[in-house]
């Protein structure tokens, strides 16, 4: 009894999700054609075999590269020839006129090469001529700048002694009439005789 509940109520459960499941497919078949345009849709044929001829025979570039001629090389190891067919042109070849231009060329780059190294120890020869002739401008420049300096030095201290006498004398000026008034008060026994700053050859 239990055993026929159970099959009935799967029995009943089972068509439900075979109903439900179909009815989400119809779903989205239905929004997929709904979301489909005409104008979405595009509708390619396939090429025949005479537009395929025409196209290639009216392309220009297709025109000039078949209208190149076929170059192999000499040697003909790089593309499909084996090893043994490969110096089978050897024979053919004058190696003198190669083996001369080789030792011309050889001739060449070593007259270029003594070229470069007599004018590279023609530079540095230069370049230490200048070095020395540089260090001994400096050197004096050096020694004359030492001797500028120690003069500059003396020329200030002569420069702070003229302005400390012109100090002292504007002092004694500014004092000789003070003096001169002192000395007038006292009696005539007492005076000094008269004060003056100027030489003693010039005093008349």
């Amino acid at each position: 009894m239990g055993q026929d509940q159970s099959s009935h109520d799967t029995s009943q459960t089972h068509p439900q999700n075979v109903t439900s499941h179909s009815a989400d497919k119809e779903g989205i078949k239905a929004k997929a054609k709904q979301r489909a345009k005409l104008e979405d849709i595009m509708v390619v044929n396939a090429a025949t075999e005479s537009c395929k001829g025409a196209s290639k025979s009216e392309d220009e570039d297709i025109r000039n590269l078949s209208s190149l001629p076929f170059c192999y090389p000499l040697l003909r190891g790089t593309i499909s020839a084996t090893a043994a067919r490969e110096f089978e042109f050897l024979h053919k070849f004058d190696l003198r006129p190669c083996l001369l231009m080789c030792l011309r060329y050889e001739n060449h780059l070593r007259q270029c090469a003594d070229v470069v190294s007599f004018d590279q120890n023609m530079l540095s020869s230069r370049v230490r001529e200048v070095d020395a002739h540089s260090a001994v401008v400096l050197r004096r420049v050096s020694e004359r700048f030492k001797r500028l300096s120690h003069e500059a030095g003396q020329l200030r201290k002569v420069e702070e002694m003229n302005a400390n006498l012109k100090r002292i004398d504007a002092n004694l000026k500014r004092l000789v009439p003070t003096m001169e008034r002192l000395n007038n008060m006292l009696p005539e026994s007492e005076r000094l005789e008269r004060f003056s700053l100027e030489p003693l050859g010039t005093q008349s």
